[in-house]
């Protein structure tokens, strides 16, 4: 077996920022509209990770 600690890391890392990076900016003003877009791309991220964390340990 090889070693995917780094990667899933690094995987996680920029998962976990991309969501957030999505949802930050919207949320203190702007249209409904808009902070849902944010909320919802934040979750989206936060399924794909899950996805992706049975992926990784799966194939562990």
């Amino acid at each position: 077996m090889r070693d995917t600690g780094w990667r899933w890391r690094g995987i996680t890392t920029l998962a976990l920022l991309a969501g957030v990076g999505l949802a930050v900016p919207a949320l203190p003003s702007g249209p409904a509209e808009l902070r849902l877009l944010a909320l919802a791309g934040a979750g989206l991220m936060l399924v794909g990770l899950g996805i992706l964390t049975r992926v990784i340990v799966v194939r562990e």
